[in-house]
């Protein structure tokens, strides 16, 4: 057996018995603004937002130190919270002025 294919081998056998190595990097961000009651701090991971094929661009925020799937529709401004809801693109909200996922809208769209 040549080398070439050993070292194949030897890494389809890692990548196989090691599925949970499958680790992405995060690039937390501090977003920061207030509304008329209180000052609104959320982390964005940076390297967790992506373009769906749907349109809309999901993405990773830490919020009181829990961590949450999201995504946002850029063109129609309305926020979704993915964690475990099945049914989350039923329950969207209308990003409206002064509201708390206008900060994280506007970040997260100019990445997109």
């Amino acid at each position: 057996m040549s080398t070439k294919h050993f070292i194949l081998r030897l890494t389809v056998c890692i990548c196989l018995g090691f599925p949970s190595l499958n680790v992405r990097a995060e690039n937390w961000v501090n977003l920061y603004s207030e509304n008329d009651w209180f000052p609104i701090f959320v982390d964005i991971d940076s390297d967790s937002i992506q373009k769906g094929r749907d349109g809309l661009v999901y993405f990773s925020k830490k919020q009181d130190a829990e961590v949450t799937a999201s995504a946002i529709n850029c063109k129609k401004s309305v926020y979704y919270i993915i964690n475990g809801d099945t049914e989350w693109r039923t329950n969207g909200v209308k990003i409206e002025p002064g509201s708390d996922y206008l900060i994280e809208a506007e970040y997260v769209c100019s990445k997109a």
